[in-house]
């Protein structure tokens, strides 16, 4: 398995990629349970994934969706410091709601 600064190098099968869940005969197989009627969380359970896995592969609208969300997502450029502050914030608005003060140490 190459390092993650390699990846960009190699192109990789569905199956040697770590995060891939399902193999391409289980996807196979899932459209066709979805087109026989059988619903998301059946099939999910069946294969022991989350139902928006399922969905995912089955739902092409739904598809494209989470693909656009994911672009903009690592277009806004994410760092770790502005997800600090983000949490900090929320932390400080919960404070704010809830009426709680700080904990000394």
């Amino acid at each position: 398995m190459p390092y993650w600064f390699e990846i960009e190098k190699v192109k990789l099968t569905r199956e040697q990629k770590r995060n891939t869940k399902l193999t391409e005969e289980q996807i196979k197989e899932i459209k066709e349970l979805r087109k026989k009627g059988l619903g998301y969380k059946r099939i999910a359970s069946k294969f022991k994934v989350h139902k928006n896995v399922i969905r995912y592969y089955c739902d092409e609208e739904y598809r494209k969706k989470q693909i656009e969300r994911l672009k903009r997502y690592r277009d806004n450029n994410y760092t770790k410091e502005k997800h600090r502050e983000a949490i900090k914030r929320t932390r400080r608005y919960k404070a704010k709601i809830f009426g709680l003060k700080k904990q000394k140490k």
